[in-house]
């Protein structure tokens, strides 16, 4: 079953219940805008080396290509790796757009803009399904992951991700290399070296988490959703 986040039905019920919040109706339209970007860069990376898929349906032929330095191969390589960074930043963004929409209609006393964050968001909540899954949220391994490899990527340095091959697992592919986070607010925190697709498929996981977190505000906000 494919998980929804009713955001048109949140918009609806927004705009009819509080019109004056246009801050909340601006990030309702941000999240819808910024699901369509997220969805692009994860089909354009999962796409990037289908030519290299035999009709056995595995990648003999990319393997053959990656040892032989082909160079359609290095560009294929190019096209996984930004489109599975973009999707990492965009699945990232997407739960500090949701941070702000919790903030501005379930808080009770929300907090501006620029002071508000999904940490600061839990813990401004009332005891609440919506708090509890947000703290779930939080705590799972990808979230915090992609929080680490973003956070990497866009103020320290760019994590490689090298063209790999193990005979042991028969997998081969890209390999994004183990690193190492650590700022003033979380303790050091070391990541393993991670399979592309793997990375991909975790990115996805926290997706859906935050889009039942989404329903999980539908339903704490909207009264004809509590039994929903």
């Amino acid at each position: 079953m494919t998980t929804k986040w009713e955001l048109t039905t949140l918009q609806n019920w927004v705009e009819t219940n509080r019109p004056e919040n246009t801050l909340a109706v601006n990030l309702i339209k941000s999240l819808s805008r910024a699901a369509l970007v997220a969805k692009y860069h994860r089909y354009t990376a999962q796409d990037a080396f289908e030519s290299y898929r035999n009709s056995e349906g595995d990648y003999r032929e990319m393997v053959a290509a990656m040892l032989s330095f082909e160079k359609d191969f290095g560009w294929a390589a190019l096209v996984y790796e930004a489109n599975l960074i973009a999707f990492v930043h965009s699945v990232r963004n997407y739960a500090d757009l949701l941070a702000q929409l919790v903030n501005v209609l379930a808080v009770a006393a929300p907090k501006e803009v620029r002071n508000c964050t999904l940490h600061q968001t839990i813990r401004d909540l009332s005891e609440s399904k919506l708090r509890t899954s947000l703290t779930d949220l939080k705590a799972f391994h990808w979230f915090q992951y992609l929080g680490a490899y973003s956070n990497t990527a866009k103020h320290r340095q760019l994590i490689k991700t090298n063209p790999s091959v193990s005979f042991v697992e028969d997998v081969s592919g890209l390999k994004v290399e183990a690193f190492v986070y650590k700022n003033q607010d979380f303790p050091e925190q070391s990541y393993p070296a991670y399979w592309a697709h793997e990375v991909l498929a975790g990115a996805y996981e926290v997706y859906v988490k935050l889009l039942e977190c989404g329903q999980e505000l539908n339903r704490h906000v909207i009264p004809e959703h509590l039994n929903a």
